[in-house]
């Protein structure tokens, strides 16, 4: 058969099948396959089928299921495909046929249609796990990746190695290291952090992702714990900026009670559909999970659920795990794997607008120059040998010593793991997560500074139905509640303490007044008075802290050799003027008209220039020639 004789056929063979191909459409060749029975054996027959439909990168095989890729509108999701679908799926790549044996010796092929039977046949031989791709998830932004012992980028379609689709991404931008630095932290001006060590995590969580899903971290990687001392302080908010930093928006689970729709059947459900960043949202109470637990902890592959349809066997490292509460609580088990990181609601304070659009929309369109900056974050990491510190205050230690390296040594930020072992001790304990809770609430009735009592204390938990720990539910009343609340008081503060520190942010302090009993005899009652300490205060620029003096020694990972001795970091009055810090200095609490906004510095245009019909502008950079990356 001649070529144009095949290129006809093909027509002849998607006008039949009702697709009609556009004029710019690759032609894939028909192929015809004999459906297994008398001399065709299953393994031929689907062999034969799944090197027609392998090169076209459609349907993959994905933990023991074939998965076909559907579009929800926002983007692609993963389905799986069962035989009933299989049946007509399989026509978009070939035509079957069944061989009849006219008479003896002799055999005719006719055009047939396959059986559920058969499709389930072919979707569980040995072909289809070899020839199909291996499909682990679905990305909208380029990823980095080291082969060979260099960086290259995954920017559009199937990529064999890490086994991503990649859709829809925008091709990064070369961002100089120091914009870099600038554009990531000034990310987080909305946030007061607890801590230091609060704010260096929250960095690590804006870099994390592209270090774990690229590959460059081996090991397991945290759950994102996101915890506030009240509701509206952007706990939620900033775990979507890092989804939003990777053009995307989680997949969000809400903890229900068990059975069908339960939350760890939603969050196989997501994990099945290769949604790559997963929120539990507005987790309250305890989380007592050895599902998630098991999944963070989970090497090489991990039983993702399926009602009705048996498990899945999906690669655990190809996700990303938030959890939002406002009072945190867990197994000690899920403590150790967590990131917690703690911010405190500024009263009053509303998110930045610029054009009416707020930092999050704005991060989806200036997301290539954003995500081209933390390329560059971990291009001068992996340029100075991809070094560690020695810090051993997590369980998880590749990805604590490599952020460790990169918030000190990069961004000069405080250690890693500064305050986190104070917040996972108050998680992991009912009794200070109670305290917590019952500190939030004295200062939402304006109690602060106030000496209360142990039934003063009990009234306040149960009008806002906050359970005391170790109580049962027929005795959560008053006259109980009160001698629990001092048991536990007791014990929190032992003999010699007189007051309590949480999460450097509340302290208890315990006090005593004498009183006498309705006999006229005297008797001792005690008193705690809640209070602030310090305040949240204004928005404040990122702090720019000298760099690390006291932190363990960087030890650079083997073969490597060890990095170079950081630079000092350079302070506020050397640093270039960015586009992105100039949006967000003009960025009101309340919406603003363009006259009302400053100009931007030189090097962009004045903000009163943006069109608000207009994509928001997109921070410049500092040219520099293209490098690095290459495309695989």
């Amino acid at each position: 058969m001649s070529r144009a004789e095949l290129q006809e056929s093909i027509r002849e063979f998607l006008r039949r099948e009702g697709r009609l191909p556009e004029p710019d459409e690759p032609l894939w060749p028909v192929l015809f396959v004999n459906i297994p029975g008398g001399r065709v054996k299953i393994t031929q027959s689907a062999e034969r089928l799944f090197e027609a439909i392998a090169p076209r990168k459609k349907l993959f095989y994905r933990g023991g299921v074939v998965v076909e890729l559907v579009n929800e509108g926002d983007g692609h999701a993963v389905e799986v495909l069962d035989a009933v679908s299989a049946q007509s799926r399989f026509e978009e790549y070939v035509e079957f046929f069944k061989e009849f044996q006219s008479e003896p010796g002799t055999y005719v092929t006719k055009p047939t249609v396959i059986s559920k039977a058969t499709a389930e046949q072919y979707l569980k031989s040995e072909p289809c796990r070899r020839l199909l791709p291996k499909l682990n998830g679905v990305l909208r932004c380029p990823l980095l990746v080291e082969r060979e012992g260099k960086l290259h980028s995954v920017e559009d379609g199937y990529d064999e190695a890490t086994g991503f689709f990649v859709e829809g991404a925008h091709n990064f931008e070369e961002v100089e290291l120091k914009d870099a630095v600038e554009y990531i932290t000034t990310l987080l001006y909305d946030f007061d952090f607890v801590t230091p060590g609060d704010r260096s995590r929250a960095i690590a969580s804006l870099l994390t992702p592209a270090l774990k899903l690229g590959g460059l971290i081996k090991g397991p990687i945290p759950v994102d714990v996101a915890e506030a001392n009240a509701s509206q302080s952007g706990k939620t908010y900033r775990q979507r900026m890092v989804a939003a930093l990777y053009n995307h928006k989680p997949a969000v689970v809400t903890k229900k009670g068990g059975g069908v729709g339960s939350m760890e059947e939603t969050f196989s459900d997501h994990l099945v559909k290769g949604r790559v960043f997963i929120q539990f949202d507005n987790v309250r109470g305890k989380l007592d999970s050895q599902y998630l637990e098991s999944f963070l902890t989970a090497e090489g592959t991990f039983p993702a659920r399926i009602p009705y349809h048996g498990s899945v066997a999906i690669d655990p490292s190809k996700f990303i795990v938030f959890i939002s509460s406002n009072g945190f609580q867990a197994t000690e088990d899920l403590a150790n794997r967590a990131c917690i990181i703690r911010i405190r609601k500024r009263e009053h304070h509303q998110y930045r607008i610029l054009q009416g659009k707020d930092i999050l929309q704005l991060m989806f369109e200036w997301q290539p120059l954003l995500i081209g900056a933390v390329f560059a974050v971990i291009n001068e990491w992996h340029e100075k040998g991809k070094p560690r510190t020695n810090e051993t205050r997590h369980d998880f230690r590749e990805w604590c010593q490599v952020l460790d390296w990169i918030v000190q040594n990069i961004f000069h930020e405080a250690p890693l793991m500064d305050g986190h072992q104070e917040a996972k001790q108050r998680a992991t304990s009912p009794q200070l997560t109670w305290l917590r809770t019952v500190a939030i609430k004295v200062g939402e009735e304006h109690k602060l500074d106030e000496a209360v009592s142990a039934s003063m204390i009990a009234e306040l938990c149960l009008e806002n139905d906050i359970e005391i720990p170790g109580l049962p539910a027929d005795k959560q009343n008053v006259e109980e509640g009160q001698k629990q609340v001092g048991r536990i008081l007791g014990k929190l503060f032992g003999k010699e303490k007189s007051e309590l520190t949480i999460d450097d942010h509340y302290k208890v302090v315990k006090g005593e007044r004498i009183s006498t009993t309705m006999t006229g005899n005297p008797q001792t009652l005690k008193n705690y008075t809640f209070s602030l300490i310090g305040g949240a205060g204004e928005p404040q620029q990122p702090p720019v802290p000298p760099a690390p003096s006291s932190s363990p020694p960087a030890t650079p990972s083997e073969p490597t050799p060890g990095p170079a001795t950081p630079e000092p970091a350079p302070g506020p009055a050397t640093r270039a003027p960015s586009t992105i810090r100039a949006a967000v200095a003009a960025a009101q609490a309340e919406p603003a008209s363009p006259s009302d906004l400053p100009p931007v510095p030189a090097g962009g245009p004045p903000v009163a220039e943006i069109n608000p019909a207009q994509p928001a502008p997109r921070p410049q950079t500092t040219k520099k020639p293209k490098k690095s990356h290459p495309k695989p």
